[in-house]
């Protein structure tokens, strides 16, 4: 059984995507019989931490301040020197490059980093010349899609052999979503007690993500007053905090839609299954993603997803199978698509039907937990 001491780093442990990918991967290690210590170099919430220790991992929080590379660089030394794992696992997250070139300067035998973003709109030439560099030293490079991969390496490995993983530099393991757990989370839900004073004829689109520009709040909110034109029954439901909430609020107010947008704010991963169950089709206009994890958890709930044509999410959603990808930023194409299926029920039944077969067959947990488990055996056999 294994018995390796396995150090995770990252950046901040808050509640997003990344940090909940994580939170699976550790949770898959610890399974798996590895000693994990998870180590948070910059900010935290006591909450996330908290779902880390309960994982039956030991979290370091280093409390630095950003901005000084070479303090962490001298830190993160210290630390490994005082830990000595076999594996440092980074997630590749800015500054994701630091972690690597400390785990290699003290000597640590293993150093493997997983990158979750992806895309032209906010990776740049120095970004993937960076990445590639901070590649070269690492055993083996993981990304949370195949799109993601070729983006960032320029091809992909298609793993199908134990023997495989020590062959290719970089690979492809999807971050993996509790499928059963989220179908089932809509049992006895109503949608009157989630979401108060909605009239009885109501339609709902919702939005999952942080309220960052990079999201596409403001698209999506340009699609609803057109959607309102034809189906003025229309609600958008807005799940999810972040820097740019005050400004969406002002476009929804611009564009005349404001009465029809209902901000339910951060929710809790507990609680958040629930209401995919009351959407009729989950928005996500993201200007690009590494993985479009909300995207597979409305499917796992059975709903259709209209997407941004853009890596992560191109291989969530199967185009005119389990909803419609559409240029970034078209805001009339969005629309046009919400409102093919929110007045097709039948049409969004099938589609969310053919969602939960995909996400079963391609992202649920238990693909995740033995994708992780063969990895690490592969490359730290002797």
């Amino acid at each position: 059984m294994p018995d390796q001491r396995v150090v995770v780093c990252i950046p901040c442990l808050l509640l997003g995507g990344s940090e909940l990918a994580t939170l699976s991967l550790v949770k898959a290690l610890v399974g798996a019989d590895y000693e994990v210590t998870v180590c948070c170099y910059y900010e935290r919430e006591a909450e996330m931490v908290s779902r880390f220790q309960q994982a039956g991992v030991r979290v370091e929080l280093l409390g630095l301040s950003r901005g000084r590379l070479s303090a962490l660089f001298s830190v993160l030394v210290g630390f490994f020197r005082s830990q000595r794992p076999e594996v440092v696992h980074v997630q590749y997250l800015a500054p994701g490059m630091v972690p690597i070139l400390a785990a290699r300067w003290v000597g640590v035998r293993h150093v493997f980093a997983t990158i979750h973003a992806a895309g032209p709109r906010g990776y740049g030439l120095k970004a993937k010349s960076m990445l590639r560099f901070s590649a070269g030293l690492t055993d083996h490079f993981f990304c949370v899609s195949q799109n993601a991969e070729q983006f960032w390496f320029g091809s992909v490995s298609r793993v199908q052999e134990p023997s495989q993983w020590r062959k290719t530099h970089h690979s492809t393991i999807y971050n993996g979503i509790d499928v059963e757990a989220i179908r089932t989370a809509g049992e006895g839900v109503q949608r009157e007690n989630l979401l108060l004073g909605l009239p009885s004829d109501a339609r709902v689109v919702g939005i999952v993500g942080r309220l960052v520009q990079l999201k596409g709040h403001s698209t999506l909110l340009q699609a609803m007053a057109g959607v309102l034109r034809e189906m003025p029954q229309t609600y958008l439901l807005v799940i999810g905090s972040g820097a740019d909430e005050a400004q969406f609020r002002r476009e929804a107010e611009m564009l005349g839609v404001a009465d029809h947008v209902l901000w339910q704010g951060r929710m809790e991963p507990e609680v958040l299954p629930q209401y995919y169950h009351v959407m009729d089709v989950l928005a996500a206009p993201s200007h690009w993603e590494g993985f479009g994890l909300t995207a597979a958890e409305a499917m796992a709930a059975g709903k259709p997803v209209v997407g941004a044509d853009v890596p992560g999410l191109r291989e969530v959603v199967a185009d005119r199978l389990t909803g419609y990808l559409v240029p970034v930023g078209d805001a009339e194409a969005l629309a046009a698509k919400l409102l093919a299926l929110l007045s097709d029920e039948c049409l969004a039944r099938e589609m969310g039907a053919n969602g939960l077969k995909r996400v079963r067959m391609m992202f649920d947990t238990t693909h995740f937990r033995d994708g992780w488990t063969r990895a690490y055996q592969a490359l730290l056999a002797d």
